[in-house]
């Protein structure tokens, strides 16, 4: 049967293999293009068997945080969640609910469900993943802007590893991580075919692979550091392609030096065809100067622009030395040495060399892989913007081998509900918190923390998770924990435990993926334009109840019946078949000869439908339309920031510039026992999901690989009088929350971080180990004793910027 497996959040498109009516595993679909799934769906069947499940409805008895809870019916389980937000909503504060999805258990209905009752608050979970340092970051260089703001997610662009002949793998590991369809699959593509790697990691990856693979040890935190020396190395030795940058980039856009803004931009009108359809678009366009006819003129009607030079240009009576952008990010640049980044970050100067000419031998089939889970330091966004910059500048963007756009089509809507009166908490953060100027929209879950904690701009009194677990996987634990405690009612609806189910007031047991049908999706992240469907393969076990099941006993309970009758009944009459065919009817970003192919048979029938990858072009999505390696929203933001003395404008700065973490502002050197947390993933654990970390088939390779562990440098656990499989204590100085793990000594990581799988154990709260048979009794996270701190501008939860102590238990 197919499956969209939910191990982790990507919804790999696979087969649930069953036998006499059980679930076996999940096996690679091999009607896609990259069949292939990762030990975590193999393992798919220790999740659904597992007896540790929530198995029937649970009502709370004790003190929020104790886990302590009785078996309820649904209908007084529903009735009682029911009665809750019919109060608040009868009361007209429906908005003092925030509903926070994950693996959003039914697409289609369930935000709709909480949309028609009435609130505006959907806080995502993703300003603990890649929003919005990665969004921001990227955005600024290559696009997508929405709502005035850059916010390229993952899902925009793609790494080509399968074509690629040399990559740079920095704060990202492809093997060991999310991603399998398609990234892991291309990866493996391009390992088989020869890609050499250079990984820049404190800790030795070595799910990467060891063939064609050279690992450098770097500082926690110092990134930045080393790409601004690699970028010096680039720039000094013109490692780039002029015709590449004078086509698609804005490198000849003439700027003030000192000011950093564009000379003379003005908005102008074109004509775009898309799909046979004439699109009127505004661009920015800026002055250059035109080598063909010795002036400076404006970029749309320049013949041959220059890349280098100073240039007088006069704009009404004063006259303006304006410097190409290029010149002026290599001015920068001089500063940023090899020397200098070497003694920053730990790397060595002849590395640094060496990876700059390795990038300028292979370009354009080479690359710096933007990162995923990038919100890690307060610099993380700066590093990002670096990183695409760099990709710009070697002529990476677009070309195969490259960085190219991927290609998800849209499916049309089920219903279509009305919008909330009340506008959603994370509008008044935009406006009043510096640290949120370029926030995200959709992902502010910490903020919602900070509103039960305040009330501003208005009170958050109740909480409904569907699969979100904001406790295990949000920075700042101690706050965390006040907010949970704080909250008049608390509803987690989850096939699982976890850390937030601890001060749930009820908790729904959902069924699993291969338990139930759900919405066709289309948001893979694969230049591949690909639809997959999820079918149910088993019956649910125990008590679970299928999602969808749950939001029309919810709507039914808590809307008008009017209200219900025109938004849910048509799904209890049609249901799954009639949203699929209604997915389908209003599918968009598909081609006609491509929507002819498709149909709700075939996809019932392979469980898959790949379009055509596009050949790979160096397309923007930016205000001028171009590659802005010298980003024009960035310029505008700098001025205005500077015009405020705001200290964070120096973030804002269109230029390659250097940014400490928080910790380096802190302290310049740590002490013996101090050490800055790393994490990163194995095939076998993911997130904070209970799916995997208590699972009886995974258990023993988890064992093998001790994914319970920390890992420090050999020599400096030694000095510390550790030895391996010693039990440690874990604290953060200005934090509450304890944790403990055992430790392992390894020469493979850097001495000033230690490194965890991320969130395998139980970290700080090990009373949920009395819900769980397989998972480990012990282990860190480094999210509950990581401060409850906001990156400058992009509002990221730093999740890694932070100093820990270490001692024997």
């Amino acid at each position: 049967m197919p499956v969209n497996c939910r191990m982790c959040a990507q919804k790999c498109p696979g087969l649930a293999r069953v036998v006499n009516g059980r679930l076996v595993g999940i096996e690679g679909n091999p009607n896609s293009v990259l069949p292939g799934v990762c030990g975590r769906s193999a393992a798919a069947a220790g999740m659904v068997y597992n007896p540790n499940r929530v198995q029937t409805p649970l009502i709370r008895v004790g003190e929020r945080g104790e886990g302590k809870f009785r078996r309820a019916t649904w209908s007084e389980a529903l009735d009682l969640v029911a009665s809750k937000l019919k109060d608040y909503r009868d009361k007209g504060i429906p908005e003092a609910v925030a509903f926070l999805c994950r693996f959003h258990s039914a697409p289609g209905l369930d935000k709709e469900f909480f949309k028609i009752y009435g609130t505006p608050n959907f806080p995502g979970y993703a300003d603990t993943c890649w929003a919005n340092s990665r969004a921001v970051g990227a955005g600024v260089v290559y696009g997508p802007f929405k709502k005035g703001l850059p916010a390229c997610s993952p899902s925009k662009v793609t790494v080509d590893f399968a074509r690629a002949k040399y990559g740079v793998l920095i704060g990202r590991n492809p093997a060991g991580g999310l991603v399998c369809y398609p990234w892991a699959m291309r990866f493996a593509e391009g390992k088989r075919k020869g890609l050499k790697l250079t990984v820049v990691d404190p800790r030795k990856p070595s799910e990467a692979g060891e063939d064609n693979v050279h690992w450098i040890p770097i500082r926690p935190g110092a990134d930045l550091a080393f790409l601004l020396g690699v970028f010096h190395e680039l720039v000094k030795n013109k490692s780039y392609d002029a015709n590449y940058l004078k086509k698609y980039t804005n490198a000849p856009m003439l700027v003030d030096p000192k000011t950093l803004q564009p000379i003379g931009v003005k908005e102008i009108e074109k004509t775009k065809i898309k799909h046979g359809k004439v699109k009127k678009i505004k661009v920015l366009d800026y002055l250059v100067y035109d080598e063909a006819t010795k002036q400076v003129r404006y970029a749309s009607e320049a013949k041959k622009p220059a890349l280098h030079g100073t240039f007088d240009v006069t704009i009404g009576n004063k006259v303006i030395k304006g410097q190409t952008a290029l010149d002026r990010i290599a001015k920068e640049l001089e500063a940023y040495t090899p020397e200098w980044a070497a003694e920053q970050s730990d790397v060595p100067v002849e590395e640094i060399r060496k990876i700059a000419r390795e990038l300028d031998e292979n370009r354009p089939h080479a690359f710096i892989d933007p990162t995923y889970r990038s919100e890690r330091y307060f610099n993380s966004f700066k590093m990002i913007q670096v990183i695409n910059m760099m990709n710009v500048f070697i002529g990476a963007f677009g070309r195969e081998g490259g960085i190219v756009w991927n290609h998800s089509p849209k499916t049309g809507h089920y219903i279509k509900p009305p919008k909330p009166k009340a506008k959603p908490i994370i509008k008044y953060y935009e406006e009043h918190d510096p640290n949120f100027r370029f926030s995200n929209h959709k992902y502010y879950r910490r903020k919602a923390v900070e509103t039960v904690l305040t009330g501003k701009p208005y009170p958050i009194k109740a909480m409904v998770f569907w699969g979100q677990n904001l406790l295990g996987g949000s920075a700042g634990g101690t706050e965390i924990v006040e907010a949970l405690k704080k909250l008049d009612f608390t509803v987690c609806i989850s096939p699982f435990f976890n850390e937030t189910t601890l001060y749930a007031d009820v908790i729904l047991p959902d069924a699993t993926f291969v338990e139930r049908d759900e919405a066709i999706n289309g948001k893979y992240k694969s230049p591949v334009p690909t639809l997959a469907i999820n079918m149910k393969a088993i019956d649910p076990l125990f008590d679970a109840k299928d999602p969808y099941w749950i939001v029309l006993e919810l709507a039914k309970r808590v809307l008008k019946p009017e209200e219900y009758d025109a938004y849910f009944k048509h799904f209890e009459q049609d249901g799954i078949e009639g949203l699929w065919k209604k997915q389908l009817a209003g599918l968009k970003k598909v081609s006609d000869h491509e929507k002819a192919e498709i149909s709700l048979d075939r996809l019932k029938q392979f469980g898959i439908w790949n379009g055509t990858e596009p050949k790979p072009k160096p397309k923007a999505k930016t205000p001028t339309h171009k590659l802005e390696i010298f980003s024009t929203f960035l310029a505008k933001e700098y001025a205005e920031l500077k015009a405020k003395g705001d200290p964070n404008a120096v973030v804002a700065s269109p230029l390659p510039v250097w940014q400490p973490t928080n910790w380096m502002t802190r302290k310049a050197k740590l002490d013996r026992d101090e050490f800055i947390p790393v994490t990163g993933f194995a095939p076998v654990n993911s997130f904070t999901g209970q799916q995997t970390k208590d699972n009886r088939l995974l258990a023993n390779i988890g064992k093998a690989i001790s994914w319970d562990a920390v890992f420090i440098n050999k020599a400096k656990g030694k000095a510390l009088g550790l030895k391996d499989g010693d039990l440690v204590k874990i604290w953060n100085p200005d934090n509450k929350l304890v944790q403990y793990a055992t430790v392992r000594l390894s020469e493979l990581v850097h001495p000033d971080a230690m490194f965890s799988f991320y969130t395998v154990g139980p970290g700080a709260f090990r009373q949920l180990n009395n819900f769980y048979g397989h998972a480990p009794k012990y282990g860190f996270n480094p999210n509950h004793s990581a401060p409850f701190h906001f990156a400058p501008l992009t509002g990221g939860h730093a999740a890694h910027d932070y100093i820990i102590k270490i001692r024997r238990a």
